[in-house]
């Protein structure tokens, strides 16, 4: 979807009522969504979740995904990507924990030191301890 199409869907989202939206990077061309370098060139998505953000003004939970990112990262997004968009993207308020446990763990770390709260949201369940202990 282009950005257009990615916030009049967000605005009929607002308008039914939700609270939240949940998010991800662009997908649908699979030049984008297989060798884009999130690090490098950040403004792909971070120029789209604002676009969203100005015209619904909605708090928004990620699904963090990137290739070929890093042993590290897996298929999450890199660390300073991550706290790029965290810090660029002010209604964001959760994000999906896409990592290995290292990953997992400095991610989580980082996201726990911005000044602005987001949420750290497993996807695995055998992260659910990290829920309790961070």
């Amino acid at each position: 979807l282009a950005t257009r199409d990615v916030v009049d869907n967000a605005r009929d989202a607002k308008d039914l009522g939700v609270d939240a939206l949940f998010v991800f990077p662009p997908q649908g061309m699979m030049d984008v969504s297989t060798a884009w370098n999130p690090s490098q060139y950040p403004e792909v998505w971070v120029d789209m979740l604002n676009s969203i953000a100005r015209e619904v003004d909605l708090p928004m939970i990620t699904h963090p995904t990137a290739s070929g990112s890093s042993p590290l990262f897996g298929q999450g997004m890199p660390l300073d990507a991550t706290l790029r968009f965290c810090r660029d993207v002010p209604n964001i308020a959760g994000w999906k924990m896409l990592y290995p446990y290292p990953g997992y763990r400095v991610v989580a770390e980082a996201l726990r030191s911005l000044d602005q709260p987001v949420a750290v949201m497993g996807a695995l369940a055998t992260f659910f301890h990290e829920y309790h202990t961070m």
